[in-house]
């Protein structure tokens, strides 16, 4: 669902030095807007700090730099750490090819796009040998990879969908990116025990997180009814003796009744963004989902703790890592 993006910071150069203020700031404030519904900004350089295009914003006017520091310190970024410095990498195309993956768009100024193959009246496009979609810096919202990865926000996961296409296609990025994760869900724990093939939901998300990468604190939130919390965590911790990115693992157990009472519905949360699955974890067990589910990813609410701190103070916790 998230796409990692490049934005060369001589777009934004001569985008700030354009005379008509107004067209310069709707740019910005669209492309701005894209990085939040869908993107992740990628930086060449090993850090944020170190990075050229954050040089850049920081010289920038204030009418301009005021939002691009903001969103550099409230949207996700990532860095790639590549041995090419930042002026390498936006030179030719085989320099945007060094940034994928996992960079799959990246946005020019027009004279530069138009020069690496662009059309001159398209917006956005692909330049073969180069797989990095090529985007104008004022398109942003017209960037085929961006539209597809909103548009999967609420898409429905079909009937026999694939679990590793699912989490690759839209969960996979919001993952890699996030420290923090909570899973609430009512049955995970019972179908963890209780499905004899063992590809459960929750051990698929669980395999996932810890082959990430990304340092990861986990806590579950489930219900019981035909097994005790003693047995579901028993369960989760056989299965895992190395938990690879996990660092801190917390399963948080309560019974049928009580979880009914507080929460009904099922997602995963990732730091500001949620991913609420109608039928929960089940669309990852098996070798695919046996029935469709309503899935939609948006933004995190303050009422989502509140849920968990409430499943917190009625369930038997376990320390899992």
């Amino acid at each position: 669902m998230l796409v990692p993006f490049l934005v060369d910071p001589e777009s934004l150069v001569s985008t700030a030095n354009d005379p008509d203020i107004t067209r310069t700031t709707s740019a910005y404030q669209r492309l701005i807007q894209v990085w939040a519904e869908g993107g992740i900004l990628a930086f060449p350089e090993a850090g944020v700090e170190a990075s050229s295009l954050l040089a850049v914003v920081q010289a920038m006017p204030i009418r301009y730099r005021t939002p691009w520091l903001a969103a550099i310190r409230t949207l996700r970024t990532v860095s790639l750490g590549l041995s090419k410095s930042s002026p390498e990498v936006f030179k030719d195309l085989s320099g945007i090819q060094s940034a994928s993956p996992p960079a799959k768009v990246v946005f020019l100024e027009d004279v530069k796009a138009v020069v690496f193959g662009l059309h001159h009246e398209s917006a956005c496009g692909r330049c073969p040998p180069c797989t990095v979609e090529l985007c104008r810096v004022d398109c942003a919202e017209q960037s085929a990879e961006i539209r597809a990865a909103i548009a999967l926000k609420n898409k429905t996961v079909a009937t026999g969908s694939i679990p590793l296409d699912t989490w690759n296609s839209r969960l996979r990025m919001l993952s890699a990116t996030s420290r923090h994760i909570a899973i609430v869900d009512r049955y995970c724990g019972e179908n963890y025990i209780n499905r004899a093939d063992r590809l459960s939901g929750l051990k698929f998300v669980l395999d996932k997180l810890a082959l990430d990468g990304k340092k990861h604190s986990v806590h579950i939130y489930t219900g019981c009814s035909s097994s005790s919390p003693q047995a579901i965590s028993q369960s989760i911790s056989a299965d895992f003796s190395n938990w690879g990115s996990v660092q801190s693992a917390v399963v948080h157990v309560a019974s049928d009744q009580d979880f009914s009472r507080i929460q009904h519905g099922r997602y995963i949360r990732f730091e500001d963004f949620v991913a609420v699955i109608d039928t929960g974890l089940e669309i990852f067990q098996g070798n695919s989902s046996y029935r469709a589910s309503d899935f939609t990813i948006k933004n995190d609410s303050p009422a989502r703790k509140v849920v968990e701190a409430e499943l917190k103070l009625v369930s038997t916790s376990f320390k899992l890592i």
